[in-house]
């Protein structure tokens, strides 16, 4: 009987072999076709349905009698779709392009199941028969009846890496560590039976090519790239013999310094790198009137670092920063603080490394930031992440595809997204999330911003608006103390954004202040970020109409009094960041106003005063 129900659920006919109809298990079979189906373009040509079983009434229980339980069919996993293999040495990478290391190849008539897919399309995330999961150009395989829009997106991507400067070859991802070192001159000739000591360098060298996304593979396994290191120490000096043992004894050699080369060579299957790296130093210890053996531990990392520089480029300094090595990492941070404008290729790594929990290393990563852009934005990296990204968006057009490929991982870390490497992709979301919704530079009136052709009165002041020379000007006499707000007509209300606007007091400077304001409620629940007419900033928050300060004012070199001064907030989940012309000057997390108007106010703080408040350049940016 089982052999005759085995044969009967092969051919899906249970009707002619005079079973009872089962509608739980017609219907998850089906699903189960459904799913795997729906990855695969539907054909021209329309296949003859086959005839759906209909599920009976299900009866009902009288209540004397117990139900028998029912068997539960458990269904099993749908297999994934496999596609077949047309070119010979199919390249299957570790990432959806040219930049990840080759994992294997495969050969026409290979079938590969299929799992996922990039953003573009142009590449699938596949399992081999042998299990190995890795990605495959589209173009490489036979991919005509596939629905290729239907196959789920993986994200996040995973990282190449580095990428080697001037290198034509294979990706490297992985690397054997052979590090040797010997001594040389005349120290290795009188000391043949010493040793060079070198603990903790090989640890070290380690964690900075895991940094960099290289991953180093045991000694003993088959690599295809290794990375061989010679240290090569001349420790410097003589054997010394004196009559006056008081300064030291017969036959001890006294250093006078040491000089260490180190030699670096990376061997691939597609080829050879080279670099060398040289230290110098002169101790200043001694010890009665000799000087001591030197440890040569500071000139190791030094040239470690230099030399790993010439092979993988400045990104070594963040991997190098970032180790638990405090020396190497202190040495690494100084470097960073000395690029300049010719280290721009490393403001994305900068960028996603400037948050890091290493306070000293996010300070630095800032400070580099800085110099490479020559100061362009200070401190605000929401301008500077801006332009790396529209930079990055550019290079996409660009005729090397390793450099389209670089940029578009670059963005798909600054952005947190995954949007292949199309330009006109990239571009479009660039316009919907960092574009600015509201960019005013009031060189003609819009009627964005109200304006009046006579004064309007109230009890509190007498206020003129006006658009005219590309200013948003108010002028404002002061009948009582007062406050007063500017709302665009636009009625948006975000929760995050990065609004920004300059500001200046014209004419007389008298007791007032101007600024941004956000997250407004209502006109008695908002948040007002000022500065003072004697250089002062100040955050205040008014709640059901009572004000009280999150930041009491304070000053800041950072405020140009009697000039004008822009003012720009980044607001991000709750998290407040407050600029002053590019310079960052307070952080904070606030959550009492989820989201709100953002605008303009000024206010003169004693009646009887004029004064005329020019607004320029508002900007808001919602992602």
């Amino acid at each position: 009987m089982r052999r005759y129900l085995f044969i009967c659920l092969l051919i899906f006919s249970l009707q002619s072999c005079g079973l009872p109809k089962n509608a739980r298990l017609t219907q998850t079979a089906q699903m189960q076709t459904e799913n795997a189906r729906s990855w695969i373009a539907t054909p021209t040509a329309t296949r003859t349905p086959t005839p759906t079983l209909t599920a009976t009434a299900t009866r009902t229980p009288t209540p004397t009698k117990t139900p028998t339980p029912t068997r539960t069919f458990t269904p099993t996993a749908t297999p994934l779709p496999t596609i077949e293999v047309l070119s010979r040495n199919t390249s299957l990478r570790s990432g959806p392009g040219m930049i990840y290391p080759l994992l294997d190849t495969a050969q026409p008539g290979d079938l590969l199941a299929v799992s996922g897919r990039d953003y573009g399309a142009g590449w699938l995330n596949i399992q081999t028969t042998s299990k190995l999961t890795a990605w495959v150009a589209v173009e490489q395989v036979d991919a005509a009846l596939f629905n290729l829009q239907r196959i789920p997106v993986v994200s996040p991507l995973p990282a190449p890496p580095p990428r080697l400067p001037d290198w034509k070859g294979e990706p490297v991802g992985q690397v054997c560590l052979e590090i040797s070192a010997v001594y040389s001159g005349k120290y290795a000739e009188e000391h043949p039976e010493d040793k060079p000591v070198i603990t903790g360098t090989d640890q070290t060298v380690q964690k900075i090519l895991q940094g960099l996304g290289v991953e180093v593979i045991n000694a003993g396994w088959t690599c295809q790239s290794v990375l061989n290191i010679t240290l090569d120490i001349n420790m410097l000096g003589a054997t010394y013999y004196s009559f006056l043992p008081a300064l030291t004894q017969n036959g001890e050699y006294c250093y006078t310094g040491v000089e260490l080369s180190i030699a670096f060579e990376l061997q691939t299957p597609g080829g050879q790198m080279a670099a060398k790296a040289s230290e110098y130093t002169s101790p200043p210890y001694t010890v009665k009137g000799c000087p001591q053996k030197s440890e040569y531990q500071a000139e190791t990392r030094s040239a470690l670092l230099a030399g790993l520089r010439k092979l993988w480029g400045d990104v070594v300094l963040i991997a190098a920063s970032l180790t638990n090595d405090k020396a190497m990492s202190e040495l690494a941070l100084s470097d960073i603080t000395e690029l300049g404008s010719e280290s721009r290729d490393l403001l994305p790594d900068l960028l996603n490394a400037s948050d890091s929990q290493n306070k000293a290393a996010s300070t630095a990563f800032k400070q580099a930031i800085q110099q490479i852009t020559a100061n362009a934005y200070g401190e605000d990296l929401f301008l500077t992440r801006r332009q790396v990204i529209q930079d990055l968006i550019k290079s996409l057009s660009g005729r090397d595809p390793v450099i389209r490929e670089y940029s578009a991982y670059h963005l798909n870390q600054l952005t947190g997204g995954n949007y292949g490497v199309s330009q006109k992709d990239w571009q479009s979301w660039f316009d919907d999330h960092l574009a600015p919704t509201l960019w005013e530079t009031f060189d003609k009136d819009t009627g964005a911003w109200p304006v009046d052709t006579e004064p309007t009165t109230s009890a509190y002041n007498e206020i003129t608006r006006s658009i005219k020379n590309g200013k948003y000007s108010v002028k404002a006499v002061s009948l009582k103390g007062f406050f007063q707000l500017l709302f665009p007509e636009d009625d948006l209300r975000p929760a995050d954004f990065y609004l920004a606007a300059d500001f200046k007091l014209t004419g007389k400077v008298i007791p007032s202040a101007y600024g941004l304001v956000f997250k407004s409620v209502d006109h008695n629940n908002l948040y007002y970020f000022h500065v003072t007419h004697d250089g002062r900033f100040c955050i205040s928050i008014q709640e059901d109409g009572k004000w009280s300060t999150t930041v009491a004012c304070r000053q800041n070199e950072a405020i140009q009094v009697g000039k004008e001064n822009h003012l720009a907030i980044w607001v991000e989940n709750n998290q407040h960041h407050f600029f002053i012309n590019n310079q960052l000057v307070w952080n904070q997390s606030e959550a009492r106003f989820d989201r709100g108007q953002t605008g303009l106010a000024f206010e003169i703080y004693d009646p009887g005063q004029t004064a005329t408040f020019e607004f320029d350049n508002f900007e808001l940016v919602l992602p």
